[in-house]
């Protein structure tokens, strides 16, 4: 099954519109930003608020979760995982003495968890390094694999678990949980299945929160005829656990990736795939290292032989762009940059720029804007969709078409063109695992380690590093110049 673009997310991605609930979030950051203790109860004003119906519900929510557990994510320190955990484990207790949260206590009541300290202490025991024992290993018969949730972290983290276990564990069974882009990256896969499980990205704080019973109940439907030590579960750090805080198998059976706070040895990367291959090697006591990597689903459709008519009839360079951030305002440069940067890719004779519409309206908006700036400076436009593939035969070899489909029908696209070029986002772990060169654009990225955690540790990928003070008129003209030119690098190589 195709997967579909995923809808916009109105709590995340923004700061809150309501004044004191950002002023509340930033006192919050700023004071662990400075080392001080955090103070707790503006995070429970935040929660009694996040409690609500209303609009000033959602700014909460978008204050919680974009403007206090982001960025200690983000920071990928031991020190943000330990407030982030206190953050997370305060917002379960809040839940637990809800309505809405009765299933949720009565379930970690039976599992001997009453209060914040109880789940902080089984975090810590399960993110401790370990080896599985050879024993272990041979006794395994299914390995239940949790989300990252997001398509790009699974790329980046998942896929690199999913293939090292088909080949750790040959005789296990793989069971994919989370949502509806899974089965897209891991399709026909021998003795490899996934669960559809949706987690509310844009939902309130009840939704966010209370997901956890019904995966419970899924995981011991999965295990219930399991003998003893028969079955693992691995969490890579994933928001259906809220980051690895609630348990679903017991400890022993139970791989937890700690992503945020896990660091490279020497000489090693550490970006987020290497990361995992490193946790991989010291859990599985082996010496190994694969890259993030997909087996896309009918392999080309028609996209290969699209792009091979396009060289037939003349086109010498093909590219795909995306301008889409997942939601994130920060990572985005302004328009004008995005169109003056299409504008003088295209000048190239012989070129043809394939450019993503995205998902959402703002997004096809902006593709519509940058066609008609096209047409007007007596650039030839076209468009296309994922259905159109086969037997698309466009009229000139040298122009941009506009192109929706779904993310695997992106990455399919990605695989057949020379190159891609777009923010960091989902489509630079696309080109990374299906080996198109790329040029990354990584604006606003809140430190230095946070890019060398997501920028793909690939030779292709070119990562180019924006910050703030760098968006001046004179600095974006630069910044164009230097994509246009590692974009003519990677031409020329071909």
């Amino acid at each position: 099954m195709p997967l579909s673009r995923l809808s916009a997310n109105k709590a995340e991605g923004r700061e809150p519109e309501n004044t004191t609930i950002r002023n509340w979030t930033r006192t919050f950051i700023n004071d662990f930003q400075a080392g001080r203790r955090p103070d707790y109860e503006l995070l429970t004003r935040l929660c009694r608020l996040a409690a609500g119906n209303d609009e000033q519900a959602d700014d909460a929510v978008c204050g919680i979760f974009c403007g206090i557990i982001e960025p200690l994510c983000d920071d990928f320190s031991r020190a943000g995982v330990e407030i982030g955990n206190e953050v997370l484990s305060r917002i379960i207790a809040f839940i637990r003495q809800t309505p809405q949260g009765r299933e949720l206590d009565r379930l970690l009541t039976k599992r001997g968890f009453h209060c914040p300290a109880d789940i902080i202490k089984r975090y810590r025991s399960i993110s401790r390094p370990r080896i599985l024992s050879r024993e272990r290993k041979r006794a395994v018969r299914k390995v239940i694999v949790l989300s990252r949730v997001t398509a790009g972290a699974d790329i980046a983290i998942t896929s690199v678990i999913v293939h090292r276990l088909r080949r750790s564990l040959p005789l296990a069974e793989i069971v994919l949980i989370g949502p509806r882009h899974l089965p897209s990256l891991f399709p026909e896969l021998n003795n490899c299945r996934a669960i559809p499980f949706v987690y509310k990205n844009g939902g309130r704080l009840f939704e966010k929160m209370t997901s956890w019973p019904p995966l419970l109940k899924i995981v011991e439907m999965e295990t219930r005829n399991d003998p003893e030590d028969a079955a693992l579960l691995f969490d890579p750090d994933s928001r259906l656990t809220q980051l690895g805080l609630l348990p679903l198998l017991d400890d022993r059976s139970t791989c937890y990736f700690p992503s945020r706070s896990w660091q490279p040895g020497p000489g090693e990367s550490g970006c987020l795939s290497s990361l995992t291959s490193q946790w991989l090697n010291r859990l599985l006591d082996e010496k190994e290292e694969i890259p993030p990597y997909l087996v896309l689903h009918n392999e080309g459709h028609g996209y290969n032989t699209f792009c091979q008519g396009l060289k037939a009839r003349g086109c010498r360079f093909i590219m795909v762009m995306n301008l889409g951030v997942g939601n994130n305002p920060c990572k985005k440069i302004a328009r004008q940059f995005e169109n003056q940067l299409v504008m003088k890719l295209i000048r190239e004779p012989g070129t043809i720029l394939i450019l993503d519409r995205g998902h959402g309206s703002k997004e096809s908006r902006q593709t519509d804007a940058i066609l008609a700036l096209a047409r007007k400076n007596g650039i030839k436009t076209g468009s296309l969709t994922a259905e159109d593939i086969p037997a698309a035969t466009p009229s000139f070899t040298h122009g941009i078409l506009s192109f929706d489909g779904s993310i695997d029908a992106l990455g399919k696209m990605i695989c057949a063109a020379d190159c891609f070029v777009g923010y960091d986002s989902c489509g630079q772990h696309l080109a990374a695992a299906t080996g198109t060169p790329a040029v990354i654009i990584f604006a606003g990225a809140p430190s230095s380690r946070f890019i060398e955690r997501w920028a793909p540790a690939v030779d292709s990928n070119i990562t180019i590093e924006i910050q703030p003070a760098q968006t001046s008129p004179d600095a974006l003209q630069s910044l164009i110049t230097t994509v246009c030119d590692k974009v003519r690098e990677i031409k020329n190589l071909l």
